[in-house]
């Protein structure tokens, strides 16, 4: 079973994804938010996995409807979430050129996000994809939190009437609870705004 949830600190909205194929099977989330007075898009997703033609058919046309999708939304848009795919893919760069977004992992070394017991040896399948008023500080792996996924934590910034306004994104699900607990120790909870799916996933 496959789920998408997002907290987040600002008010979430929920944007209708259209027509992205196989929605019942894989969920994937939209949401808009206003930092700084910008509306930011993030399109949060988890696709296929390419085991089998079918299912590989299946995973590039989902990222392909999520990532026009993305781009559609202007200058402020993030796509982030386990996409199944190494930057090595033949499919990955022409992914990105189609749509003129650009990977946060870009000049950031290697980076693998899954297996997690594997460190070093594991593959990078966790991405964020941005548009161009998005601009990228850093992308980074978390640390081991008992997932099969490492988090991937992208820090961000946007235009802000001159200057920029810099702002901290973990896109990667599995650290979402484990920053929760620690926001409930303080005494500082966090509510979800918006959460598709229900159980963890394993990959």
């Amino acid at each position: 079973m496959s789920g998408v949830g997002v907290y987040s600190k600002t008010p979430l909205e929920v944007l209708p994804l259209g027509s992205v194929p196989y929605r019942d099977e894989r969920p994937a989330l939209a949401l808009a938010t206003t930092l700084g007075g910008k509306e930011v898009t993030f399109v949060a997703v988890h696709p296929w996995t390419p085991h089998t033609p079918g299912t590989y058919a299946k995973r590039e046309a989902q990222l392909s409807a999520l990532a026009e999708f993305t781009a559609s939304r202007g200058e402020y848009a993030i796509m982030v979430g386990d996409m199944n795919i190494t930057p090595y893919s033949p499919d990955f760069e022409p992914l990105l050129a189609s749509y003129g977004l650009e990977s946060a992992r870009e000049g950031r070394g290697w980076a693998p996000s899954w297996p997690a017991p594997l460190g070093w040896l594991g593959i990078p399948i966790d991405h964020a994809f941005v548009t161009g008023g998005i601009e990228v500080s850093d992308f980074r792996m978390g640390p081991f939190i008992g997932s099969d996924h490492y988090p991937t934590i992208l820090d961000f910034s946007v235009e802000v009437e001159g200057r920029k306004r810099y702002n901290r994104g973990i896109v990667k699900r599995t650290i979402y609870g484990a920053r929760k607990k620690e926001r409930t120790k303080k005494g500082g909870d966090q509510e979800p705004f918006a959460r598709k799916g229900g159980a963890k996933r394993c990959h």
